[in-house]
Formats: C-alpha cells, structure tokens, sequence
C-alpha cells in the first residue's frame, strides 16, 4: 500500500515537472528559459539556426564482426574506428 502510493505520488510529481509551463518553485525550466536567445544577434550569431530542429539520426545498435577484435585492441586505427561508427551517440 505504501509502496504504491509513493509510485503513485511519484508519477504526479513527474508529469507535473514535465510539464513546459514550469510556473512552481521546483521546476527544472520553462517557456521563458525556452523563448531566451541571449541576445546572440549583437554577436552575429544566426540565432534562427539554432532554432530549426536537430538532424535525425538512426542508432542501430548491433554489433558488427569487425567491433569484436577492434575493442580488445589497444590501436590508435581501431580506436578511430569505433569513435566514428559511434560518435553519433556522444552528440
């Protein structure tokens, strides 16, 4: 009974945090901090760039034959390897 109820107390909490119209106390950000641009164009910084939406990638993670030798090397090749098959992960 307690522990349900603190999942149910929990999963308020988190749609109440989820929310983008943050107006208490203990959310993490809101519109405001959304709509905020830092004045970025007294820079010359196309702020209207930064605004489009990210690229898509797809992740397909599964393991290729050539991964299963290349992380038990200590190589500096099979190390740049990896980096660029999965540096897509880090961005």
């Amino acid at each position: 009974m307690y522990v349900s109820a603190k999942i149910k107390q929990s999963r308020i909490m988190c749609d109440r945090l989820e929310k983008l119209d943050a107006t208490e106390n203990n959310a993490m950000f809101g519109d405001d901090d959304i709509n905020f641009d830092m004045q970025l164009e007294r820079f010359d910084v196309d702020t209207g760039a930064l605004k489009e939406p990210a690229v898509e990638r797809i992740f397909r993670a599964w393991v290729e034959d050539w991964e299963e030798e290349a992380r038990k090397k200590n190589d500096c090749v099979e190390e740049a390897r990896l980096l660029t098959k999965y540096r897509t992960c880090v961005q």
